[in-house]
C-alpha cells in the first residue's frame, strides 16, 4: 500500500473542506396549483425546459470543441513533425524517437484508464473527471483516506475505483446514457404518478399533467440525461462491502445520473469552477453520507455525461498528455516554423 505517495490527495481534501466547497442541498421548487396544470403555458413548459437545456449543453460542447478542434490529432501531428525536424537536423536518432513514442503511449494509457499505477498522473488528470465533492468519494473508495478515517479496501476495489474515475469510463457510460436515460425518465414518471394517486386524496389533475409530460420527460432524458434513485439498494450494497465507510458514518442516499446525448457533466476543471465539461462513472454517482470524520456530511451530486462531451474531454486529456498546454491549437503557426 503506497500511502505516503498519496498524502497530497488528503491535503487537497482537507483544504477543500476549509474552503467550504461541499455542495449545498438543492432547493425544491413548489408544485403548480390545479388551475395552472391545464394552462397551455404550463403544458408547454416541460418542452421549453427540455430544449433550453439542450441548447445550452450543445453550445457548451460546440464552444469547447471549436476553440481547439480535434486537439488530440493536432498535437499528434505536431509531435510527428517535430520528430522529423529533429531527425533532419541530427538532434535526435530513430532510437530516441521510438523510445519517445513508447513513453507517450504508456502515458496516454495511464491518463485515459487510470490503470498505469502513476498516482501523480491520476491526480493531475482527475480534476477533469470529477468535481470537488467527488474528490472525497474517490479518496474514501480508492484507499487513500486512511488519515480521514476511511477503511482501506483490498484489491481489486482500488483499481476498479481508479478506472471508474477515468476519462475512458466517461466515454463508456456516455455511449450508454442516451439509450438508458429515456427508460429511467419513464420509470421516474410512472413512480411520480403513483405517488400522486396514492393516499386518501389522490390528485387526478396533477396525475393527468404528469402523464402529459411523459413524452417531454423522455425526450429530455435522451438529450440531457436522467437520474435513477438507488437508495433502496443501499442495504444490499452495504452487505457486499463494496463501499467501505468510516466507523459511525452512514450512507443515506444513493443515485446515478445517466447522461443524454448532449449532457456536459461537471468537473473541477483547470479553473476549479466545478462546472467544466467532463466526467466519469464515479462523477455520475450521487451519494449522501452523514457522520463522516472531519467532513461531517459528504453530499456529492451525480453529474451525467453524454457521448459528445466525453469524447471531447478525452481528446483534450490525450492532447495534454502528449504535450498540449491547454491553450491555443498545437498546429497554430506550424507552417511558419517549417
Amino acid at each position: 500500500m503506497q500511502h505516503l505517495a498519496r498524502s497530497p490527495w488528503v491535503a487537497a481534501g482537507v483544504a477543500l473542506v476549509g474552503a467550504g466547497t461541499i455542495a449545498a442541498a438543492p432547493v425544491v421548487a413548489p408544485l403548480a396549483g390545479p388551475a395552472a396544470l391545464h394552462s397551455p403555458d404550463v403544458a408547454l413548459t416541460s418542452w421549453q425546459d427540455v430544449f433550453d437545456t439542450a441548447s445550452a449543453n450543445a453550445t457548451t460542447i460546440w464552444d469547447t470543441f471549436s476553440a481547439h478542434p480535434f486537439v488530440a490529432q493536432q498535437q499528434e501531428i505536431a509531435n510527428q513533425i517535430g520528430y522529423l525536424q529533429d531527425l533532419a537536423n541530427g538532434s535526435t536518432t530513430i532510437g530516441d524517437v521510438l523510445d519517445s513514442l513508447k513513453e507517450n503511449a504508456a502515458a496516454v494509457f495511464n491518463a485515459v484508464t487510470f490503470l498505469g499505477g502513476d498516482d501523480d498522473a491520476i491526480g493531475a488528470v482527475s480534476q477533469y473527471t470529477i468535481d470537488q465533492a467527488h474528490i472525497f468519494a474517490y479518496i474514501g473508495l480508492s484507499g487513500l483516506g486512511a488519515d480521514l478515517g476511511f477503511p482501506v479496501p483490498e484489491e481489486p476495489i482500488p483499481t476498479i475505483v481508479n478506472f471508474l474515475t477515468s476519462p475512458l469510463s466517461a466515454v463508456l457510460i456516455g455511449a450508454l446514457g442516451p439509450s438508458i436515460s429515456p427508460l429511467v425518465a419513464l420509470g421516474n414518471s410512472i413512480s411520480e404518478i403513483g405517488e400522486t394517486l396514492n393516499g386518501d386524496n389522490p390528485d387526478w389533475q396533477s396525475a393527468l399533467q404528469q402523464v402529459a409530460d411523459i413524452p417531454a420527460n423522455m425526450t429530455g432524458a435522451f438529450l440531457n440525461g436522467a437520474t435513477l434513485d438507488l437508495t433502496a439498494l443501499i442495504p444490499a450494497i452495504e452487505a457486499t462491502g463494496l463501499i467501505a465507510l468510516p466507523e459511525g458514518a452512514s450512507l443515506d442516499e444513493l443515485s446515478f445520473a445517466f447522461g443524454g446525448l448532449l449532457s456536459t457533466g461537471g468537473v473541477l476543471g483547470s479553473d476549479y469552477s466545478d462546472t467544466a465539461l467532463g466526467g466519469s462513472i464515479l462523477n455520475s454517482l450521487g451519494l449522501h453520507v452523514s457522520d463522516v470524520p472531519i467532513l461531517g456530511e459528504l453530499d456529492a451530486v451525480g453529474h451525467g455525461i453524454g457521448t459528445l462531451a466525453a469524447l471531447e474531454n478525452l481528446s483534450q486529456i490525450v492532447a495534454s498528455t502528449l504535450g498540449w498546454d491547454w491553450s491555443g491549437n498545437p498546429l497554430d503557426g506550424l507552417f511558419d516554423t517549417l
